[in-house]
């Protein structure tokens, strides 16, 4: 009877089947709206108030989801994109010769860069990140006055002038 081993190979085709397709739907998390907007608001929360930024340099590394939240010069003579390997990019603004400055925008916060401005957003699947670093010469100036440092760092939504 060669019924009987074709039977067996297609029930165990099945139960191998069965079992990858049980893997695959898994118990997936449904994604909590809610919960990203919560996050993204608390990361980008320091930058909702009026506040002016003029600094030597500026880096900024985010993910993706905060690119609109970033106003950018644009046509600046001698800046730069680079695609990453994660799928991100990599931009550089240098200002442009015989002075002047760049602007950036985060929601509410001025960033005036008298040198250079590094900008990384990340690709692939990464936490939610906007790590904003002011350094070189750096003075804040808001409706409480002005404050000089050599550093002013935006992390997990805090905010910190390095003296």
């Amino acid at each position: 009877m060669r019924c009987r081993p074709v039977l067996r190979r297609v029930a165990a085709c099945l139960v191998i089947l069965a079992a990858g397709l049980g893997a695959c739907g898994g118990s997936a998390k449904p994604v909590d709206e809610f919960a990203i907007a919560a996050a993204e608001g608390g990361l980008i929360a320091p930058f909702t108030k009026p506040l002016t930024v003029v600094t030597d340099e500026l880096s900024i590394v985010m993910t993706a989801n905060f690119y609109d939240e970033l106003a950018t010069p644009a046509g600046v003579e001698g800046s730069a994109r680079r695609p990453r390997a994660d799928g991100g990019s990599d931009f550089v603004f240098r200002n442009p010769p015989g002075g002047g400055h760049l602007t950036f925008l985060v929601r509410q916060t001025e960033v005036i860069v008298l040198g250079t401005a590094r900008i990384t957003v990340l690709g692939g699947r990464n936490d939610l990140a906007f790590d904003f670093e002011a350094s070189g010469r750096v003075s804040l100036a808001d409706e409480a006055g002005r404050r000089d440092g050599s550093r002013y760092r935006v992390a997990g939504g805090h905010a910190v002038l390095t003296p």
